[in-house]
């Protein structure tokens, strides 16, 4: 007897489907936390000479409490840490540190109910804050587009590269079809 193909249910469709749009969602979340990201941002509003950001100077009373309670936390729970507050990282560039500063500040929260995500950025200066995370949503929306913008060129060149291949094999044989009733004097009445 023959064998019986594997047949895929619909529900296991479904749920990979599912799984690949989790997935893709957990990876934008976390681009929109990347290093490269955060760089831009930082370059874009010059932070490096806000005062927030200025990695030389000494955490003030209310960062160390703020620090120690936040490393305590974290030291209590299984391995979630966050990430990168300055002080902490006395080996690591100054744009190493910028990036780490501006990255501990932003917050990417999924709303589980839907597709959105909450973008927050914590400053003194409600201003930095909005600007910050304002322009980390147009620095990604940007990168995402100029992603996109790069798949299509390549798609572009690619069929152009295929379009002129196909162009040539058609003039080729189109000589060959002419070679080829000029040799038996076939004579073509659509011309």
């Amino acid at each position: 007897t023959p064998e019986n193909p594997k047949v895929t249910g619909f529900q296991e469709v479904m749920d990979l489907q599912i799984q690949q749009q989790d997935e893709f969602y957990e990876t934008q979340y976390k681009l929109l936390k990347s290093r490269s990201l955060a760089l831009e941002v930082i370059n874009e509003l010059d932070l490096k000479s806000h005062p927030e950001f200025d990695v030389n100077k000494k955490p003030g009373t209310i960062t160390v409490i703020k620090n120690t309670i936040i490393n305590a936390i974290n030291n209590a729970l299984p391995s979630k840490k966050d990430e990168y507050p300055v002080e902490q990282h006395k080996e690591l560039s100054e744009q190493e540190k910028l990036v780490s500063a501006f990255l501990y500040r932003v917050k990417v929260t999924p709303d589980r109910d839907s597709r959105l995500v909450q973008v927050s950025f914590e400053s003194v200066d409600p201003k930095l804050s909005a600007l910050a995370v304002n322009t980390l949503a147009d620095q990604y929306i940007e990168w995402v587009l100029e992603k996109k913008l790069g798949v299509t060129k390549s798609a572009v060149q690619s069929l152009s590269k295929q379009l002129s291949k196909v162009k040539a094999k058609l003039e080729k044989t189109q000589d060959e079809l002419s070679q080829f009733a000029k040799k038996w004097d076939i004579v073509s009445l659509d011309k």
